[in-house]
Formats: C-alpha cells, structure tokens, sequence
C-alpha cells in the first residue's frame, strides 16, 4: 500500500485507487486489504486537500471515502470531485448512515453506496470489508467495461447543461440525454409546481403525458417524496396496481430525484434494460439538472442586480476599473470613463495587472480588501500613470463578494482639475453616490427608486419627497418623452449601451438649468426593469456655443462690409456684443505718420479714456504686440514696462495684431479680467478682421480693373468709331466721283484713274482691318460655351462659300466670345485663300490642348512665323497686314497661346491652345 507521506509511482498497467478517510489505522488496514484482494495500488489519504492533489497529478481509477476527511465540509469532498473529475467513480462507505445521507450522497453524485455496520471504532469489520471489496470490484469492473461507452456523450451534456441560460431548455436536454445515454425508448422530467408534478419535457417515441403526477402518486410521486432512485425492468411484476396507468408498451422504467424540484424517468419497451450503471448515469444526468436549474434560478435572481449595477458602471463620469479574484489584481474591466482618463484602450488592459499598468514605481498600491473588507469604501489621494504621465486622483474603492469570489471596484476622479465629494459605497447604491453630477434609478414604471445627494441638491427637495415619486415630477413633459424614446432606441440596438439627450429644468433656486442627461436601461432577459440616469451640467458649455455662434454671424458681416474703415467698425461691434469687451478699438497703420491711427472704437472708450490718441513708433505695448506681429495680454497694464500711461484707469488690456493692418485693442478697467477663452475668441475676431480687410482690398483692386477695362474698351469703340465716320466718308465721296469720272474720261486718263479705283479700294481694306483690329483688342466681358464646328462652317461659308474646308467631328465646346471666334477662324481662312489661292485646301481639327487650322499653301518661311502675327506684316502684295494681326488680339483676349508651324501638306497651320497662359506654357 502507499502511505500518505510515501507515496509511490506506479505503473500505468496497474488501476490506482484513493482511499480517504480521517483514522490513519482504518486507513491503512482498508487499504492493504483492497490491494491484497483486488491487486490494485491504493493512495491514502486523510484530508480532502490530498485526494484533490493525488486526483489532479495521477490517473486514479477510484475514490473511496468514509468518514468526511479533513477540511471537506460533509459531502464538498464528493461534489468537488464530481464536478472536476464527473467521469471518476466514487464509492461512499460512511461508518454512520442514514437514508438521508445516502440520499445527499446520491444527489452529490457517488458511483455506489456501502451501507454502515456496527463496528469498534478506529476499525473495520469483515464483513464491512468483504462488502467493500465486492462493490469496489463490481464498480472497477463496471467502469472498465462502461468507460469508454458513455464518456463522451456524457462530457458533452455537461458542456451543454453548463451553457443552458433558461430552464426550458435544460429540461430538454436532460431527457434528450438520458434517451441518448442509457438509449431508451422514452424520457421525461416532472418538475414540482403548486404541488403537482408536471411533465415539463419529453423525448422518446412512446407517447408523451400531459397530466401531472400528485406528489404521493406513483413511482414519479415516491421518488420524488422519498428522494430514492429506483429501477423498475418488469414493470407489470414489481409495480403492478400501485402504478399509475402507464403506456402498455412500456416494461422497463428508471426513476431518479431531481435535487428538490423534481423527478427524470427514463423508459424503454424491453424488460431488464437498466442496470445499476444506468442508475448512475440517470442520477449524474440528475445532478446536472439540478446544478443548470439552481443555477438558472439564481442567476436570474441576481441578473437584474448585477445589470443595474453594470449600467450605472458604464454611464458613471468617474474612471471605474473592476479587478479579478483578490489576490491577482488583474484588470477585468474598465468603464468607458476610464478609458478616456487614462488614455489606455480597453482591451490593452484587460488581462494586465492593474498595479503594473498605472501605480508608479515610487507609489504604493492600495489593498482594498485587506484595508477595508467587504462593503466598506476606502478613500485615498494617490499620484497613477496615465498615457500622458502621472497625475493626482482621489480614489475610491471597495470589496465585494459576488459568486463566492471577492472582487474589487476602484473609482478615480482626477483632482487636477476638479473635487468631488465622496459617500460610503454600498454595492451599486454606494457608487451611485460616489459620483459628483446628479444621478438617478428609476423603476419599470419611471419611479424614483435612487438618487445621490447632487440629484437632491439640485432637485432642493429632501430624499424622502423624491423617492417613490414619478419622474416627471421633477423634469418638464418633453425631457421625460425624450428619454423614453432614447430608452427605446437603446433596447433595439445591440451595440447602443447608453444614449444622450440635453434638458433643461429649475433648479431649487428657480434658475433654470441646461443639463445633458445620460440615460441607459436597466434589463432583464431582454425586458427593461429600470434605467439610470446621469445630468451633466453644459450651461457653460451652452454658452461657449452661443458665443461662437454669434462671432460666426459676425464674421459673415465682416466679410460684408464695403471697405476697411466699415469693416473696422464692424469688429468694435463684434468685440462690445459678442466678446463682452465694452472697451474696444481698432487701429490702422498709417505709414506717413508711422503710427497706429484709431480708426474706431466702442462707445465706451470716450467715456473711459476720451479721444483716444495715435500710437507711435515705440510709444506703447500696442506698437510692441504690432511690431511683434504675436497677441500679448496684461492682467494689469500699469505695471508693465513701456505703457504709455502708467496713470490709466485701465488695468486688463490685450493687444491683437491685425497683419500689416494695425492692431485690435480690448480692455477693461478690471484686473486680470480676460479668461482663455475669451482671448481665444478674441484672437478669432482679429483673424477675421484681417481677413476681411484683405477682401475689401482685393475687391477694391478688382472694381478698379473693371472699371480701368470699361474705360478701355470706350476708348476703342469711340476710336472705331471715328475711324469708321471720318475716313470713309472721305471714301465715299472719292469713290463716287470717280466712277463718275470714268464714264465720262477717255481712253487717254481711263487707265490713270483705274489706278486711283484701286487705291482706294485697298484704303477701304484697311480701314476695315483696323477697325477689326481695334474691336478685337477689346477686353473680354463675358464667355460663353460655344461649339467650334458651327463657328468653323459659319466662318467658311462667310468668307467664301466655294472655300473647299475639312472640319473634324471630334472638335469640342470651348468657353469662348463667339464673335470674337468667329473673326478669328474668318480671317485665318482669308490667309489660307490669299496665299494659297483659290484652289487651297483648308483643315480644321482638335488637339489635346485646343484646335488648329491648316492649310495645303506654300507655308511660311520659319524665320517669318513669329513676325506673321505681327500688325502690318505681309508677304502678299495685295494683303494688308492685319489679318493675322487680328487673330493674335483675339487669342490674346482669351488669355490663349498661338503658334504657327508647317501642315502635313506643307502650307500653314496655326496650333490654339485653349489653356494658354494658365498653363504655363
């Protein structure tokens, strides 16, 4: 035999059994005998804490035990071994039973049960031994051969019972189960209600019962009121008219209790189909049932606590970090306030120690639980790590107990910037008033059932009138709409946890109240049973909000203004109505007096200052923050090196660079009485002022273009139009009295005046030209979207309708003044036709960059292309040398580029580039 402090290793060929009780006399004579008799290597063991420790480092094929062994706690020994090893046998041989004992022994799940004999203490009698030895024989046997048949189908309704979440669902796995497991024909389980035993699940081919057994009714009513297991294998011989009436089909039964809730029968068509191997699987199938129900029930007992509990912790403004099993310090969970404290993700801390993520090397940790025990709150100023480093929190926590395990809650506000005044934690109720903003839990029907101290301050009513009072009560109509909206929205959104909403209530002072309210629903198995609630005061923030909004409506007013001088104007307005600075100024640098000149300013500043002087060179913290081009402000100028005077009433004074502009000045006879926030809107309005003035500037510029180009083109049209009266009337007069004269001159001065016929005719030419010339410099007013093929035909057809010209189907709209186009293509057509004659061939096509126009003409000389565009140059005896003059002013109006290269056929060809000068070419 092994001993318990010489345990020997033995062979994986010989079964191992543990034989456990408390006299180590017993221990020893039991244990040689068993191997003795069985041949088999038998580990002793007094204390529960050794059969774990021999179960869990060796493969042992059999636990016997008799009195409870050291530090088991009645049957924990049996149960804690059947739940970690649920395939094990186990034998149970108490020296003193009881049917009760046997019964709890059943429940607990033991493989067989050796019933008590008289003997004297501290041994074991015979017959006692003999009884023994046979049923650890019998179970050993009975494992070896069931083993392997039942363990996986077992193991996986263990699996299964141990994820069932209802109660139906575990009452149809168990008899699924035990159809599976002892494969008999049928199975049912009656669960005990309003004392009755109903059959709540069934499975099986036999057909199923629908009426309910009365507790002392049967074999279902004697199990369950005997709390014994019984098999019946010949049903019409062992029962007979104590039965019920059952199916004629069945003739072999097994009836087992269910812990106290009920009975699991299993049932089958042949005689003699259960043995005790099946009672065994039958009452482990049993336990399960009970453990999954008791299970279930408890917890939906404590669902609805722990979602209250577990809103409140994800709505709670305050970091909150869960931690495991005492002891560990591994972080479990964190509230989303934590994460946004301490700046770590959630899932980069759970799992880690607590202690090595945020307490510093120089800090100690807090040992909640041992400091404060269970329920009590603790309290400490501590220095923690954050992503951004060390800072000062006040932190709270305390210890619970939840499942048999004690955990800990840790709640940090961060006193950097704000204290909170802390209550003493009470489980959910406690951390409810740990928190500062007011918070609240409300029952199903919108009851008070909670509220922490800042909820009644701001309420200004006592707890006991608030408590039990509906919520609309205290909160407007609409807020309480709205917030059972949100509460529905939630409960339709899985990934939604907690909504928000803004409102707006009075307060115990009568002032009214802008809050945000976050609000979650408190549910049970989907069903909301409550909801908690957390109002955050957003006065200021509310504020802030109109105040933006209010520069921003002022900012459109500057962009508004005509010029600078109103738009300084408008920014003393926006200074004295939306920043509440009611002394203000602008002024501008004037460069011939070297000098920041005001232009405007508040009415409050004559009341103030009077007239406000210029600013010199040097002469002022004005020129400093000026020249220095940066925003500089004084909690009290008259102590500040270089004020002009040190006698002001003015004490808070902030300057703001507007640019090359001047300065934008607020003050106040206050000291220290600009916050951040103020300046920083302050340092938006000179932005915008400055923005504003160069607007008006640049707008400025461009009315001067415009009105520049309309004198121009006046200009041009008056020239055009003395050209067009004064030189063809001259014209005109000529022309007529010459055709006169050549009806009535003779051969002798006919040829003479001929001549003079044609120098005229060319004068009319170019004034023709000119004239085109002229228009065409015009600036452009406005393009439009003009197709090039119908301006190409048009001109065409113009200049000569005979002109053989080929035009591209691929040519494109461009944006352009047609009228201006169409003087273009019409005098690069009359190139083509004075240099290429009648018979010239003209092509007109798109490119990448625009279009071009080509000829089958003699081309040009490349020395000459750049000259040809030029005004007055010509090769062509008869041209005038303003045609393609005419073409490069109207390209140029465009803002186009022109070039001229040879075609494929070897004439002319002139490439338009619509980009032009925008492209950079």
């Amino acid at each position: 035999m092994v001993s318990v402090d010489d345990r020997c290793k033995v062979s994986r060929e010989e079964r191992s059994l543990v034989y456990a009780d408390t006299e180590t006399n017993r221990v020893v004579e039991t244990g040689e005998r068993l191997e003795a008799e069985l041949d088999v290597a038998v580990e002793a063991a007094t204390d529960a804490n050794t059969v774990l420790s021999i179960l869990e480092e060796r493969e042992i094929e059999c636990l016997i035990t008799t009195e409870q062994p050291a530090g088991s706690g009645g049957l924990s020994l049996v149960r804690t071994v059947r739940r970690r090893f649920p395939q094990l046998p186990i034998i149970f041989a108490p020296l003193e039973g009881s049917e009760t004992l046997a019964s709890d022994a059943i429940e607990a799940g033991v493989s067989a049960y050796v019933p008590s004999t008289d003997t004297p203490e501290g041994t074991e009698s015979e017959s006692r031994l003999e009884t023994l030895s046979a049923k650890v024989s019998t179970v050993l046997d009975q494992y070896e051969e069931d083993r392997f048949r039942d363990v996986d189908a077992m193991h996986d309704v263990a699996i299964e019972f141990e994820t069932c979440n209802t109660e139906e669902g575990a009452y149809q796995l168990a008899v699924d189960a035990m159809v599976h497991v002892l494969e008999s024909d049928a199975s049912a389980l009656y669960i005990e209600r309003d004392g009755l035993l109903w059959p709540s699940a069934v499975s099986g081919d036999i057909a199923e019962e629908s009426e309910p057994y009365g507790l002392d009714e049967g074999v279902v009513g004697r199990t369950y009121q005997h709390h014994e297991s019984s098999i019946a294998n010949n049903i019409e011989h062992d029962h007979g008219e104590e039965a019920k009436p059952v199916d004629d089909a069945i003739r072999a039964g097994i009836s087992v209790p269910v812990g106290t809730i009920g009975v699991l029968q299993a049932v089958s068509s042949t005689p003699g189909a259960f043995s005790e191997r099946d009672m065994t699987l039958a009452e482990l199938l049993a336990a399960h049932v009970s453990a999954a129900i008791s299970r279930i029930r408890s917890e939906r007992a404590v669902r609805r606590e722990r979602d209250r509990f577990a809103a409140l912790f994800e709505n709670v403004p305050d970091g909150v970090v869960f931690t495991g099993e005492v002891g560990n310090n591994t972080i479990v969970d964190v509230n989303p306030a934590f994460e946004s404290m301490f700046g770590f993700d959630r899932e980069a801390l759970l799992g880690n120690s607590l202690d090595s993520m945020i307490v510093p090397d120089d800090d100690d940790p807090v040992d909640i639980y041992e400091t404060a025990g269970l329920d009590s709150l603790i309290t400490r100023e501590v220095t923690r790590l954050t992503a951004n480093g060390p800072r000062e929190f006040l932190g709270h926590g305390f210890a619970i107990e939840l499942e048999g395990t004690v955990h800990e809650y840790a709640i940090y506000t961060d006193i950097t910037e704000r204290k909170q005044r802390e209550r003493e934690l009470e489980q959910y109720h406690t951390l409810v008033e740990t928190v500062g903003d007011p918070m609240y839990i409300l029952g199903p029907d919108g009851t008070i059932d909670v509220v922490n101290d800042a909820m009644v301050d701001a309420l200004g009513v006592s707890r006991r009138d608030v408590i039990g009072q509906h919520v609309s009560q205290f909160l407007p109509e609409e807020s309480v709409e709205e917030a059972i909206k949100t509460l529905s929205e939630i409960l339709t959104d899985d990934d939604q946890k907690w909504g928000t909403f803004e409102l707006e209530f009075i307060t115990a002072d009568s002032e009214p109240r802008v809050v945000e309210a976050n609000v979650a629903p408190i549910s049970d198995d989907g069903d909301m049973v409550g909801s908690v609630g957390v109002l955050r005061d957003i006065g200021d923030r509310k504020r802030r909000e109109r105040r933006i909004r209010a520069l921003h409506d002022g900012t459109r007013q500057l962009m508004a203004a005509a010029d600078a001088e109103e738009v300084a104007h408008v920014g003393c307005s926006i200074a004295t109505e939306v920043l509440d600075y009611k002394i203000n100024a602008v002024h501008w640098y004037d460069e011939e007096r070297d000098a920041l000149v005001p232009v405007a300013v508040s009415e409050h500043v004559s009341d103030v200052l009077g007239e406000p002087p210029a600013i010199h060179r040097n002469k002022g913290l004005a020129w400093d923050a000026f020249e220095a081009g940066e925003a500089m402000a004084h909690g009290d100028v008259r102590f500040r090196d270089g004020v002009r005077n040190p006698e002001t009433p003015i004490k808070s004074e902030a300057h703001l660079p507007l640019g090359e502009y001047g300065v934008l000045v607020v003050a106040s006879t206050e000291r220290n009485d600009f916050d951040r926030e103020s300046l920083a809107l302050a340092n938006i309005l000179a932005a915008n002022i400055e923005a504003a003035i160069e607007r008006a500037e640049r707008e400025g510029e461009l009315e001067a273009r415009r009105a520049e180009l309309e004198r121009q083109n006046d200009r041009l049209e008056s020239f055009a139009g003395t050209v067009s009266h004064d030189l063809r009337n001259p014209l005109t007069l000529a022309t007529g009295h010459l055709e006169l004269a050549l009806e009535e001159a003779g051969d002798p001065i006919e040829g003479h005046l001929e001549e003079v016929d044609w120098a005229l005719g060319r004068m009319n030419d170019l004034i023709d030209d000119v004239l085109a010339l002229a228009r065409s410099g015009k600036e452009l007013s406005e393009t439009e979207a003009v197709d090039l093929e119908s301006v190409a035909t048009e001109a065409a057809r113009t200049v000569d309708p005979d002109l053989a010209v080929s035009i591209d189907d691929s040519l494109s709209t461009i944006q352009a003044d047609r009228n201006r186009l169409l003087v273009l293509f019409e005098n690069l057509f009359r190139n083509s036709i004075e240099h290429g004659g009648e018979a010239v061939t003209v092509t007109v096509g798109s490119t990448s960059d625009g279009f071009y126009v080509a000829d089958d003409g003699p081309g040009i000389p490349e020395n000459e292309r750049e000259k040809v565009l030029e005004s007055g140059y010509t090769t062509h005896p008869e041209g005038t040398g303003f045609g393609l003059a005419i073409v490069s002013e109207a390209v140029d109006a465009h803002d186009w580029s022109i070039s001229v290269t040879n075609s494929d056929a070897g004439g002319a060809r002139f490439d338009i580039d619509v980009e032009g000068r925008h492209s950079g070419r």
